[in-house]
């Protein structure tokens, strides 16, 4: 395959969109569909599925997408796949997101709009739509994401973008460079991190729009609470004083100020006791992130499940 994207004269740039897909059987074909259906031109863009594993029949579901390029990477890890597609990627701009988003028509034309609006525009993170699998009956889970996560905007300010929704350039990764190979969690924090670091400005593009869905049960909260926890372990080890920033992360677990007054100003349309049952909620995945804390600090290690 050429690694050169076709030319054409009215200077759209050539975008390369990555999505790793782990079990993401159920997932990847409404994904898919969604990026048939934008507004940017079909011969300027290209698709980068890499199969991280768990996926079943995933040739006949990229069969029905004959402009889809499949990878495999047999390392189980979204910051391997992400790495594996963009070795082969043709585009000046490269797009990410993930299986089970659904990017919205307009949303490649808007990412690559705003990434070059700013001439020193390192990343555009774009705006992320949660959204329930049943809006008449939300459940606690779900409420819960709705509150507190993927606060895309609020997290650009802060030189951080969640890789659902992320655009760069071609420029910026041969500079910076890709993934961490090594962590199991929060490798998008790491990477959009040492773009800013690097002399870059980071863009928010509240046009360039996906949906996610939430997290549906509460396993799935506290699963992802224990990843996180783990990756943040990882990372403070790599620091200068890593003990200070372990014990300062045991703070900020044991008092989550921040998700508090997410859920405090959270208004939900349909149950009732909602926000007393998230404050109850909250204050179990605290114990959990305290738990799986002490038990890093003990000598345990991170966990990717």
């Amino acid at each position: 395959m050429s690694h050169e994207p076709p030319t054409d004269a009215a200077a759209s740039p050539f975008v390369s969109v990555v999505i790793p897909a782990y079990a993401a059987a159920d997932d990847l074909p409404g994904c898919l569909e969604a990026l048939e259906t934008q507004t940017y031109p079909a011969d300027r863009f290209e698709v980068i599925v890499v199969d991280n594993g768990g996926n079943e029949d995933v040739d006949e579901l990229v069969r029905h997408h004959p402009s889809v390029t499949l990878l495999r990477e047999e390392r189980p890890s979204s910051y391997i796949a992400r790495n594996r597609a963009v070795a082969v990627a043709r585009g000046e701009v490269i797009a990410f997101t993930d299986a089970d988003c659904r990017p919205k028509p307009g949303w490649i034309e808007a990412g690559v709009r705003a990434l070059r609006s700013d001439d020193n525009a390192g990343y555009v993170g774009g705006r992320i739509e949660l959204f329930c699998r049943d809006p008449e009956c939300p459940t606690l889970a779900e409420h819960y994401e709705m509150a507190t996560a993927f606060r895309q905007k609020e997290s650009v300010r802060g030189g951080y973008a969640a890789t659902a929704n992320v655009f760069t350039s071609r420029r910026v990764l041969d500079q910076v460079g890709g993934f961490d190979e090594s962590l199991k969690s929060l490798g998008d924090a790491v990477w959009t991190r040492s773009v800013v670091r690097a002399g870059y400005r980071p863009v928010y593009g509240h046009e360039a729009v996906v949906s996610h869905p939430c997290r549906l049960t509460l396993a799935q909260v506290r699963g992802r609470a224990v990843r996180k926890t783990g990756g943040e372990h990882d990372l403070t080890r790599r620091r200068r004083h890593p003990v200070m920033h372990q014990l300062a992360g045991l703070v900020r677990t044991f008092v989550p100020l921040q998700r508090v007054r997410l859920i405090l100003g959270y208004r939900a349309e349909r149950g009732a006791w909602v926000r007393p049952r998230l404050l109850l909620l909250q204050g179990s995945i605290t114990l959990i992130e305290m738990r799986e804390r002490l038990r890093l600090l003990l000598g345990g290690r991170s966990s990717r499940a």
